[in-house]
């Protein structure tokens, strides 16, 4: 399992992006979403609801062929 901790939510979100070489509209596609919410998720303007980031695991996890935990800062 792997885990990010000390980076944002956003960054982490982006980071994983990039590790799956994912456009922000690719993303944006496969999580249901616009691509300006995945924007301002990863800008850090809002943070993702739990729906949301139940979603983005799915969608990494899937991609990368493993387990993905985002890490909510407390």
């Amino acid at each position: 399992i792997e885990q990010f901790s000390a980076d944002s939510v956003g960054h982490q979100i982006d980071q994983l992006r990039e590790e799956c070489r994912m456009t922000v509209e690719d993303l944006a596609e496969k999580m249901g979403v616009s691509p300006r919410t995945v924007q301002r998720h990863i800008a850090g303007v809002c943070d993702p609801l739990a729906r949301n980031l139940i979603a983005y695991e799915r969608v990494f996890s899937k991609a990368l062929n493993k387990q993905v935990l985002i890490k909510k800062m407390s």
